[in-house]
């Protein structure tokens, strides 16, 4: 039993000793290339960037899309080359931050908690719009949704949005071109960071079911107004305008019978009064 917990032992130690220098390595080995790459940091960032990335895929995910809408390149550009992904470019980038939200949509484990259904469908359609290329519009996109309060409002704030509406025209016509866009992408970047293929292959699976509930959310809000050809307003009109004369010959006799039967009353009234005592001004007859 002795020798049992010795051998466990010096397994144990072995494994933090070799754990131990692969972080080495790779610390090492990120700092070699951000140098590399001329990303001017400190090493006090760069320890920040090493803890960023020792807390996982999706956390690190979460950074990028802060930094997405914000002014922190330097630490994503960071981050990217030391994970061994490299310096991409924007559409890349925007790549990474447009799949979180499908993962997080996907999952509900959405940052941060509490944040509305139709919010999250508008963040992913701001993050469509860096995807396409776009990013400066993309974050002026995402600071027009923020200011919106509830679902209510979206369509008055949304028709502002150049941007945003071009997004929703292309999604009523089909997400496939989102969904080709994304995974062309995801699938450029397998290999590159260990970890992350494994959301990059889960994130592709959920695609399908994400882009096609968002271009339902988009169709629901902006409902599509059916346009009727000349022949189609005819056949209306003439229907409409049957209704109208049914109604009106309706009326015309229900005026007709009334008429008759007063008539009739009014013969019967008549009938009835007793002249034999009358006397008559033959001047007024």
């Amino acid at each position: 039993m002795g020798d049992g917990l010795s051998d466990f032992g010096n397994w144990a130690k072995d494994k933090v000793v070799a754990a131990g220098k692969g972080i080495a390595n790779f610390a090492s080995s990120a700092w070699n290339n951000i140098k590399k790459f001329g990303i001017a940091i400190s090493e006090l960032d760069f320890k920040k960037v090493l803890s960023m990335i020792g807390k996982g895929v999706l956390w690190v995910l979460r950074k990028f899309k802060d930094a997405a809408y914000s002014t922190v390149g330097i630490i994503v550009d960071a981050i990217l080359v030391a994970t061994g992904i490299g310096k991409v470019a924007q559409a890349v980038f925007w790549g990474l931050v447009t799949g979180l939200d499908v993962y997080q949509l996907a999952s509900g484990d959405w940052e941060p908690k509490g944040t509305p259904t139709w919010e999250k469908w508008l963040d992913l359609v701001c993050d469509i719009i860096g995807l396409l290329g776009a990013g400066v519009a993309a974050k002026g996109a995402r600071g027009l949704v923020k200011g919106i309060k509830s679902a209510t409002q979206i369509p008055k704030f949304v028709k502002k949005n150049k941007a945003i509406m071009n997004i929703i025209t292309k999604l009523k016509n089909g997400a496939s071109w989102v969904i080709s866009k994304i995974t062309s992408v995801l699938k450029g970047l397998k290999g590159k960071w260990k970890p992350l293929d494994k959301f990059i292959d889960k994130i592709i699976s959920f695609c399908k079911k994400i882009f096609t509930g968002l271009k339902n959310f988009v169709k629901k809000i902006f409902p599509e107004t059916v346009k009727l050809t000349g022949k189609q307003k005819l056949k209306r009109g003439v229907k409409a305008g049957g209704v109208a004369t049914g109604l009106v010959y309706g009326i015309d006799k229900y005026s007709e019978k009334k008429g008759k039967e007063s008539s009739e009353k009014m013969g019967q009234s008549i009938d009835n009064i007793d002249l034999s005592t009358a006397v008559f001004d033959m001047d007024e007859i």
